[in-house]
């Protein structure tokens, strides 16, 4: 077997919520779950005793991690098991899907600690913007040197601020394409040893975007690591 041929059947256990369309009709839809995923298809369950037809073609919708716009595959039903709980276990068939689609499936299956990761070590240049006081306005740059969902761990080459700073910071994308900004508080300061400082900001309501933006611009590059406790 080809390797390429190979990574169609790496497939992973997850939990991804998705809209199966008996015999590919809109007003034929189902909420399903994805519980295990690979190239070539997948596994779902559904709430539901309807009966699935096998002879028909059927179309599942879903996002991944590493691709957010929805992804549509024509399925064919290759089994249903009744999952004990009034709903049931489908195992469905991809039919001829288009290969873009299907590599960002591999992918996610390769890596599916890193997209679901949540907090990276990568350097990410940043500036730290004062809010209030004599140096409002005042912008310190310097890199991350991990991030998660919540906040950032920099490395800044000066810094004239102290911790409980309200702060703007704001995350470049790689050659100026895009950039993040979120109010912020400054609550760790130390100095690097170097004529710097360390400084951990808490980010202010950031939902998803932070990760969504590593996930982006720097997939590449970040390493997916463990949460590092605040201290």
């Amino acid at each position: 077997m080809e390797r390429d041929e190979k990574r169609r059947f790496f497939r992973t256990n997850c939990d991804l919520p998705a809209t199966l369309f008996l015999q590919s009709e809109d007003f034929m839809k189902r909420p399903v779950t994805i519980f295990n995923l690979s190239g070539s298809g997948c596994a779902v369950r559904f709430q539901s005793t309807e009966l699935i037809a096998g002879d028909e073609t059927h179309q599942l919708s879903f996002e991944l991690p590493n691709r957010p716009q929805p992804m549509e595959f024509d399925c064919a039903l290759v089994s249903a098991m009744d999952d004990g709980q009034d709903g049931q276990e489908l195992r469905l068939q991809f039919i001829k899907p288009r290969g873009g689609l299907q590599d960002a499936i591999v992918t996610y299956v390769q890596n599916r600690k890193r997209y679901e990761s949540t907090a990276f070590k990568v350097a990410i240049p940043v500036a730290i913007e004062a809010q209030g006081g004599l140096r409002a306005g005042q912008a310190y740059k310097g890199t991350t040197l991990e991030v998660g969902k919540d906040y950032a761990l920099c490395e800044l080459g000066a810094l004239g601020l102290t911790s409980s700073s309200e702060v703007i910071a704001t995350f470049q994308a790689p050659h100026f394409r895009d950039e993040l900004f979120f109010p912020s508080i400054i609550t760790k300061v130390e100095r690097n040893g170097r004529g710097g400082y360390f400084v951990r900001v808490l980010l202010n309501n950031p939902g998803d975007q932070m990760l969504e933006f590593v996930r982006h611009h720097y997939s590449d590059k970040a390493k997916a690591m463990q949460i590092t406790p605040a201290r």
